[in-house]
């Protein structure tokens, strides 16, 4: 059974936070674990969708981290702690997001992250890249990757969830343990491994055609 006491929800202060919160609230309360909130103040080197959302909700103040952790314990205030067994921290720092967020995770132990996928692409990322993928190559604990903007993953009804599998035991989904959901494993292979099954497959069913007719 998957144990989770520790839940970490990276937000970036734009309008997608709440869904990010609300997602990493609903699995505390599932796994009675303690979240922990974390924004990073991050160094300029491109616009981020970091640095964007706090820009668009409270400007270009002096002193960000004050304005942070004045929109984190905002955001905060939005979700009841009662549903939180454990309770809810926030944290601001300052830096690069995946590495700060990361070594978050590595210095308080941290069980799950909970982050959102912007879906960035072409051109910008190229040039900014995906926190959300850097943290997933570089987390020491299980990703919970949400799409912001989709459909809730956490509201019923829930239908059948599919993981691939890669020869190795299967690890046990943390969408599959937050209900009873039916699993069904899948294989994925390379396509030319396919194209060579597909090809063996072709050839057995004329040999098998060729031998009925003989047969006849």
């Amino acid at each position: 059974m998957l144990q989770i006491h520790s839940i970490l929800a990276p937000v970036d202060l734009s309008e997608h936070a709440r869904e990010v919160l609300a997602v990493a609230r609903a699995l505390a309360a599932r796994f009675k674990a303690h979240l922990d909130v974390l924004y990073v103040l991050e160094e300029p080197v491109f616009p981020s969708f970091y640095q964007a959302g706090a820009a668009a909700l409270y400007g270009k103040a002096p002193d960000l981290r004050e304005q942070a952790h004045a929109a984190l314990e905002q955001l905060i205030e939005e979700v009841s702690e009662a549903d939180v067994a454990h309770g809810i921290g926030y944290h601001v720092r300052q830096g690069q997001a995946p590495e700060e967020i990361t070594a978050f995770a590595e210095e308080h132990d941290t069980d799950l992250i909970v982050i959102a996928s912007h879906g960035l692409s072409g051109l910008t990322h190229y040039l900014l890249g995906s926190v959300a993928d850097k943290v997933l190559r570089r987390a020491p604990c299980p990703v919970f990757l949400l799409k912001v903007g989709g459909k809730s993953v956490l509201a019923p009804p829930w239908p059948g969830r599919r993981t691939p599998a890669d020869g190795r035991p299967p690890r046990q989904p943390v969408a599959a343990s937050t209900r009873n959901c039916r699993m069904e494993r899948i294989a994925v292979g390379s396509p030319e491994i396919w194209q060579a099954r597909s090809t063996m497959a072709a050839s057995c069913s004329s040999v098998s055609g060729r031998s009925m007719a003989l047969m006849s």
